[in-house]
């Protein structure tokens, strides 16, 4: 199996995931194609806790689109607009783990932060090896860019 590194260009529309490497895909279908690539390099995280460790080997695919899309956010967004967003992503998960998804902070919340990725378009060229995924600089494409419309 081919464990060299590999360059994944994860393509965005409105904050959604829609094509890797050109290729559109559903959200499922470029989950499972993800994990297939970083799969191949053995690629597991350890988490540590006070009284054990945890292998998580589930949540690759997730981590590398989380953070691509947060590359593209910060690239995108207004520094002010990304404080904001910080803030109502915690009242959200504050909500949320308090028990209470539907109260009125909640939905305000997914409301404001969902509002607030609508123009979040454009791709990230991911390189992923055995030791890291790192967006490329140049693979950061700022709103405005027809390719991903």
């Amino acid at each position: 199996m081919d464990c060299s590194p590999q360059k994944s260009m994860l393509g965005f529309k409105d904050s959604n995931l829609v094509s890797i490497n050109g290729n559109r895909l559903s959200l499922v279908e470029a989950i499972v194609f993800l994990s297939v690539e970083v799969g191949k390099i053995n690629w597991t995280w350890l988490i540590q806790t006070y009284t054990k460790v945890l292998e998580v080997r589930e949540d690759l695919a997730a981590a590398v689109i989380m953070d691509a899309l947060r590359h593209l956010e910060l690239a995108s967004l207004e520094s002010k607009a990304l404080d904001l967003q910080q803030e109502l992503e915690q009242k959200w998960a504050g909500e949320g783990t308090a028990g209470r998804w539907g109260s009125t902070c909640h939905i305000m919340s997914d409301a404001a932060l969902a509002s607030s990725l609508v123009d979040v378009s454009g791709g990230v060229t991911c390189n992923i090896s055995h030791t890291h995924y790192l967006p490329c600089k140049q693979g950061v494409n700022p709103k405005g860019d027809n390719k991903y419309t």
